[in-house]
């Protein structure tokens, strides 16, 4: 996913196990929306190792999912 945060953009990695509904439950992650959505993609650990991470509840199992938020500065 990726989002114009207005300074920049924000790329949201979410593994794939993670549904639309939880991130739109989630009030992290409640912004985004079906037209952010840019592609689905196989990241290095080391890559996704380097950037800010958060959890996101799953109430069916009751299992934390993971996902990714990398951001990036406009310098023009």
């Amino acid at each position: 996913m990726k989002l114009d945060v207005g300074w920049g953009y924000a790329l949201f990695h979410f593994p794939l196990n993670i549904t639309g509904k939880m991130v739109r439950q989630d009030i992290r992650t409640k912004h985004i929306k079906k037209e952010n959505f840019i592609g689905t993609f196989e990241f290095d650990e080391k890559y996704l190792g380097s950037m800010e991470s958060d959890t996101m509840f799953h109430d069916l199992d009751g299992e934390m999912k993971y996902y990714f938020l990398y951001y990036m500065t406009v310098t023009e």
